[in-house]
C-alpha cells in the first residue's frame, strides 16, 4: 500500500502589514527522565519543503514555525514602504535599517530568550537558537545579495556586539556556540562571493576582502639560480691559433 504525503502550507502575514500574531514558540514538558547527555547531541537542521534553513524540531531550543515567512515579509514590507522597487538592489545602508526592523521583532517576542533561564533574571539568550538564527540571516542574505556582515547579524538578532564578541570574556552562549567564528566564516564567504560576482562594486569587495577577511591576492615568488659558468684560469691565445690553421 503506498503512502502520501501531504505538504503543510504556512501562510505568510497580510501583503500591507508587517503583524506578526499568529508565532507561537514550541516548548518541551519538563520530563526528568530524559538523560542529560541528550544535550550534546547536535539537533537534525535538515531544511524543510515549506521553509529552507528553518529548524524545524519541536523542542526548547528551535526556532518558531515560520519565522523566516515573518522575516520576508518584514523586508517586502519596508521595501513597499521606503518605494524600492527592486528588492535585489537594496542599499546596505537600507538593509542595515531593514535588520533592526527584524531585531526589534526578534526581542519584542522574546524569539531568542532563554524559556529555562527565566528565573535567574535579566535577558538570557539561547545560543542555540541564535546559532540557528544566524543559518537565517545567511541564507536571506545570499537571497537578497547582501553581504553577510558581522555587525548586521546583531541588528538582526536584536543582541548587542558585547553578546556576539563576548569581549569581557564572561562565558556567554554565544561563546559556548562559537556564534563569532561561525560569523566571520560566512562574512569571509560572503565577501568572496560578492567579488566574484562582479559588479560596480567589485573594487570595494576586494578592499572589505583584505580589511575584513584578510584575504591577499600577491603570490610568492621563488627566485631560481642556475649554476655558476666555470670560471677560465687563463684566455686562450686566438692568434696563435689562427697561425696554426694556416700553416
Amino acid at each position: 500500500m503506498g503512502m502520501s504525503f501531504q505538504k503543510k502550507k504556512i501562510s505568510a502575514p497580510a501583503p500591507d502589514t508587517a503583524t506578526h500574531d499568529n508565532i507561537s514558540i514550541a516548548e518541551t514538558p519538563n520530563d526528568n527522565s530524559i538523560e542529560t547527555v541528550q544535550a550534546d547531541i547536535i539537533p537534525d537542521k535538515t531544511p524543510s519543503i515549506d521553509s529552507p534553513m528553518e529548524n524545524t524540531i519541536a523542542d526548547s531550543h528551535a526556532l518558531p514555525a515560520g519565522l523566516y515567512d515573518d522575516i520576508i515579509a518584514t523586508i517586502q514590507h519596508y521595501c513597499r514602504t521606503n518605494n524600492i522597487q527592486d528588492e535585489k538592489k537594496i542599499h546596505p545602508h537600507e538593509w542595515k535599517a531593514i535588520c533592526m526592523n527584524i531585531g526589534e521583532f526578534m526581542k519584542s517576542r522574546h524569539i531568542l530568550q532563554d524559556k529555562t533561564r527565566l528565573r535567574e533574571g535579566g535577558i538570557r539568550y539561547d545560543g542555540e537558537k541564535v546559532s540557528a538564527l544566524l543559518d537565517l540571516y545567511d541564507y536571506a542574505c545570499g537571497q537578497y545579495k547582501q553581504i553577510p556582515f558581522m555587525h548586521n547579524f546583531a541588528r538582526f538578532a536584536g543582541v548587542s556586539l558585547e553578546y556576539v564578541n563576548d569581549y569581557m570574556q564572561r562565558g556567554l552562549s554565544s561563546t559556548q556556540v562559537g556564534l563569532r567564528e561561525k560569523l566571520l566564516n560566512i562574512q569571509k564567504a560572503g565577501l568572496v562571493d560578492a567579488v566574484a560576482g562582479g559588479g560596480s562594486a567589485t573594487v570595494g569587495n576586494i578592499f572589505l576582502s583584505k580589511a575584513l577577511a584578510g584575504l591577499q591576492e600577491t603570490s610568492t615568488v621563488v627566485h631560481v639560480s642556475s649554476a655558476p659558468a666555470p670560471v677560465m684560469d687563463s684566455v686562450p691565445d686566438l692568434a696563435r691559433l689562427g697561425d696554426g690553421y694556416g700553416s
